[in-house]
């Protein structure tokens, strides 16, 4: 008789750890596979693929998240093979086993654990016996027990860990683990609180499993203990042989109770453990204790708060937190200070879920009494009651959306810390944003991460596009498309790339390459990436002496002082005094054959003063050629050392970006300042020629070149 154990998983990365318990307990006496699927792949496909296998009986592993489909399967699947024998299991069915004999097409239900009394259902089914199995129910018989497997029997049972058909995928999805079952709490929303006592693993046992995941290719393990520090010593004993034996790039996670986790761990984490090995869930679900009372859910808060910053500032291991809205007794208002008061832990993430009234659970047997109204289907989540709204629920899912694409994703990791730090409420804010996503008709599915940032950064009006800039192009494995302007012109990333070779000796081929370059503040922010990684870092830029700004016409009438105080000049040039007009006139003025973007007009500041007027050509009259049409310093300030300190930086910023030859024109007249460019390092060139703008004037062309 062939046997299909199924289940479909919420996404392929999960594996289902009840399955290979019922394989290995079943395989030594039946006809035995495994067959997972997701919940994304169609009821068509799986139903084909199942009939397929020309299997006898086919056992479902049934969850909130996969019963709608399963139930689906079952009924195409009885509709086209009705001799096939279903079997359900799983805590979804456990607890109202007559409920889904009368609404599936499942001829058992199964109620517990499976490890002993599957194969015994095997056989029964295989010899055409009736069932009289603890646990085990169908038409007309229901069994009110839940079976409980002894843990010395699965200890006996070959490892489900480490089977031969799971090794090639192993790397690539979550292992599940357990060393207890049950739980020391009761709280009344969870299914945990129907199983009787607690039960822990022997350790020789647990060790050996850790050994063959050890020496597996698995990466993330996640503990399916209810509350794994329950018991401290048998805790302390497993990290600790985790700690002494774990492979590389492996990461153990737990769910733990942070207000009964003693310091006995705490100090071993803190002190032993390798950053990273370890990642700790903590249910906290809420810090208004009328809500936790009301669900039986007894926690120490300020307890729980000493242990969270206690491991926040041991930085060894990575923190969970879990909230739950929709709790008795707990408003909107009050359900916002919850969140706020858990988020000011800064976890690496928060989760925010949504009460789920499970079938079997007392919470869900008293929903009339605190007046909730809840979904029929899976998952069964609360829609009111009579203390939150129908539309507070959804603004607390709009919040909640907000929560997961920018904190929880890791991605805007800077960003957040510096918006937050200005927030009174984390909670408003995710809302305001969410609120801002809907008023602008913003993608809340089907987005690209550019969106986010573009999103983002409309929300906050540009006010962090520095640290936004920095976040993304640290998350990015190649070079990315830009979301916000360059930073940086052509010339100043060359001026750029030239100072971080001098200054941090790194190639300028490697920058050129691989590199984006940005200037954040007084920082040059550069990203290299290869071979799909990226290498960051942000270089402090020298402070420059010398500002050059481009020369707008709230500026013209700076410019005209600087003019105005160099009367002598214009008394050589046969010329008046200039007016406004003729300042801006300057400002436009181009030889033959340039364009408006080689011109740059405008003044070089010393801090908040403007000592001296540039007006300078690009690429002319040859590239790589820069032309300095008119260099006038304040009149006031000359023969103090100005002139030359402001040429010097604009020579130093011109060959930064890459220009051979520096080119000006002096008239003849002008002995001074034919000296003074002589001194600078100018040679003449052309002793005779006409100025463009003083055609009635002989000049002489000097020439710098740059090396």
């Amino acid at each position: 008789m062939k046997t299909l154990l199924v289940t479909l998983n919420a996404k392929y990365i999960h594996k289902a750890l009840a399955l290979r318990l019922l394989y290995v307990a079943s395989k030594p006496q039946h006809d035995v596979c495994i067959c997972e699927y997701t919940i994304k792949d169609s009821v068509a496909s799986i139903t084909a693929d199942l009939l397929a296998k020309k299997a006898d009986v086919i056992a479902f592993s049934c969850y909130i998240w996969n019963i709608e489909m399963t139930k689906a399967i079952c009924a195409a699947l009885k509709k086209q093979a009705p001799s096939l024998v279903l079997i359900l299991g799983g805590p979804e069915v456990s607890y109202e086993p007559a409920y889904f004999l009368a609404h599936t097409c499942a001829d058992y239900i199964m109620s517990g654990e499976g490890e002993i009394t599957f194969p015994q259902l095997l056989s029964c089914i295989e010899k055409k016996e009736r069932a009289e199995i603890c646990g085990v129910s169908y038409r007309g018989a229901i069994s009110k027990d839940i079976a409980q497997t002894p843990l010395s029997f699965i200890e006996q049972l070959e490892s489900s860990y480490a089977l031969p058909q799971d090794e090639e995928a192993m790397g690539k999805r979550i292992l599940y683990f357990e060393t207890s079952r049950g739980c020391p709490y009761q709280c009344q929303y969870c299914l945990s609180s129907l199983e009787k006592g607690m039960r822990f693993f022997s350790l020789p046992y647990l060790y050996h499993q850790l050994d063959l995941i050890f020496q597996s290719e698995a990466k993330t393990i996640k503990v399916l203990d209810r509350s794994f520090n329950a018991n401290p010593k048998h805790a302390l004993a497993i990290l600790d042989y985790i700690v002494s034996h774990h492979a590389p790039d492996q990461q153990f996670q737990f769910e733990i109770n942070a207000d009964v986790f003693p310091q006995s761990l705490i100090d071993f984490i803190n002190t032993k453990a390798p950053k990273g090995l370890f990642r700790f869930e903590i249910g906290i679900q809420s810090t208004y204790e009328p809500a936790n009372r009301a669900i039986a859910r007894m926690q120490d808060f300020t307890r729980l708060q000493e242990v969270v910053k206690a491991l926040m500032q041991g930085d060894r291991c990575e923190l969970h937190l879990d909230l739950i809205a929709g709790l008795p007794y707990e408003s909107y208002d009050r359900f916002a200070k919850s969140f706020d008061d858990v988020f000011a832990f800064r976890a690496k993430e928060l989760q925010l879920g949504f009460l789920k009234l499970l079938r079997g659970t007392s919470l869900r047997k008293d929903a009339k009494r605190y007046g909730y109204r809840y979904e029929e289907k899976a998952p069964y989540a609360m829609i009111e009651n009579q203390w939150m709204s129908q539309e507070e629920v959804q603004n607390i899912h709009l919040a909640e959306d907000m929560l997961e694409k920018y904190w929880n994703s890791g991605r805007f990791s800077h960003t957040m810390k510096a918006v937050l730090d200005q927030e009174p409420s984390p909670f408003a804010f995710f809302y305001r944003l969410g609120c801002y996503y809907k008023a602008h008709q913003f993608a809340f599915h089907r987005y690209q991460l550019y969106d986010l940032f573009v999103y983002l950064d409309a929300f906050l009006q540009g006010a962090y596009r520095d640290v936004m800039i920095m976040d993304y192009l640290m998350i990015a494995k190649t070079r990315p498309k830009r979301w916000y302007p360059p930073t940086l012109t052509r010339e100043e990333r060359h001026a750029a790339i030239s100072f971080i070779s001098t200054h941090y000796h790194i190639s300028q081929d490697l920058l050129y390459r691989y590199a984006r370059i940005e200037r954040l503040g007084n920082h040059y922010a550069v990203a290299i990436y290869r071979n799909l990684h990226c290498d960051w870092k942000l270089y402090p830029i020298e402070e420059e002496k010398w500002r050059f700004q481009p020369c707008k016409d709230q500026d013209l009438e700076t410019a005209l002082s600087l003019y105005a105080s160099n009367r002598a000049y214009f008394e050589l040039c046969g010329e008046k005094l200039p007016t406004l007009h003729d300042v801006a006139k300057d400002q436009r003025l181009l030889p033959p054959g340039c364009t408006e973007d080689q011109k740059q007009y405008g003044l070089l500041y010393e801090g908040s003063t403007a000592i001296a007027l540039l007006d300078g050509i690009k690429d002319y009259p040859l590239k790589h050629t820069y032309y300095i049409g008119l260099f006038l310093v304040d009149g006031n300030r000359h023969r103090q050392g100005y002139g030359k300190s402001a040429y010097e930086a604009l020579e130093k910023k011109l060959k930064a970006q890459g220009y051979r030859k520096i080119r000006l024109a002096v008239i003849k007249e002008n002995q001074k300042a034919a000296m003074f460019w002589k001194a600078m390092g100018f040679q003449v060139k052309q002793k005779i020629s006409k100025a463009i703008t003083m055609p009635h004037k002989e000049v002489m062309i000097m020439e710098k070149e740059l090396r």
